[in-house]
């Protein structure tokens, strides 16, 4: 039975994963670092790149490969990943505090911090992690240079403590940070999410689009002319890319067209990022 057009449209705005080289690449390191055996000095990576350009995505995509597992004889939860946001005006304190809220292990705020980074360290060998991902490690910027050095040293001893590698995930600004200690900056191997521009890779990316739409027309979104536009619109970001064509393909669906052309583009409800910054 064919879908709805209601239903379809609910299908485009679900998040899907869209593989290419860089990506892949990443996801490649990623792995690798997973099957890093415990050593002393324990591997790390830090990808950057700009807002909206996919690499949330990227480890979410790896959080997805690699899901929870439960043992039904002995009851027992295997946890491969766990992921945080580094809170805004982070410390010593708060590290430890989001990891336990990631995991729904009650503490008390007010114990010391000595005793939360006990609980994380049981709770994690116990739920048996292999890899730590820290996000938007740009927060940290938010923070006076002390804090900051209290918590470059909470990543450290996590790290060291645990055996277990840790990905750090942020903007350029905060490879800068890491850039300013000698020891993360030798551990923390930088992986770049460079913009995107029009070249053969960038076409591709644009076919992928395409058939996820699944729109019963064809748009040739890598024609020249529209590659172009998109570029344009989206000033080389994938998260705009994705956006700009989600938005584009439901307006193809409403008003019955079923394609994507130069027009729907141009008349679309849209503001570049240069625009909203502006």
């Amino acid at each position: 039975m064919p879908k709805t057009n209601e239903e379809r449209i609910v299908e485009i705005r679900s998040s899907k994963w869209i593989g290419y080289s860089t990506a892949d690449t990443i996801l490649e390191k990623l792995e690798d670092l997973m099957d890093h055996p415990q050593v002393h000095r324990m591997p790390a990576l830090l990808i950057y790149g700009g807002t909206n350009n996919g690499k949330t995505t990227i480890v979410n995509e790896l959080l997805r490969r690699h899901p929870v597992k439960r043992d039904k004889h002995d009851e027992s939860t295997q946890l491969p990943i766990v992921m945080v946001e580094m809170p805004p005006e982070a410390n010593q304190d708060s590290i430890y505090m989001t990891i336990l809220r990631s995991l729904y292990v009650p503490f008390q705020p007010n114990a010391k911090k000595e005793e939360k980074a006990n609980q994380v360290f049981g709770v994690m060998r116990r739920l048996k992690v292999k890899m730590l991902i820290i996000d938007e490690l740009h927060n940290l910027l938010d923070t006076n240079r002390l804090r900051q050095n209290q918590v470059i040293n909470t990543i450290k001893y996590l790290s060291n403590t645990l055996k277990i590698p840790i990905v750090a995930v942020g903007t350029l600004e905060a490879k800068n940070v890491f850039s300013s200690d000698d020891q993360l900056a030798n551990r923390f191997k930088p992986v770049e999410i460079p913009k995107w521009k029009i070249d053969l890779e960038y076409r591709k990316l644009l076919a992928s689009f395409e058939k996820l739409m699944a729109l019963k027309k064809p748009s040739n979104l890598d024609s020249k002319e529209l590659a172009i536009e998109i570029m344009s619109m989206s000033e080389g970001w994938i998260g705009e890319i994705s956006d700009i064509l989600k938005l584009a393909s439901i307006e193809a669906i409403k008003s019955g067209t079923e394609r994507i052309t130069l027009d729907l583009l141009r008349n679309l409800d849209w503001q570049s990022p240069t625009e909203r910054r502006a």
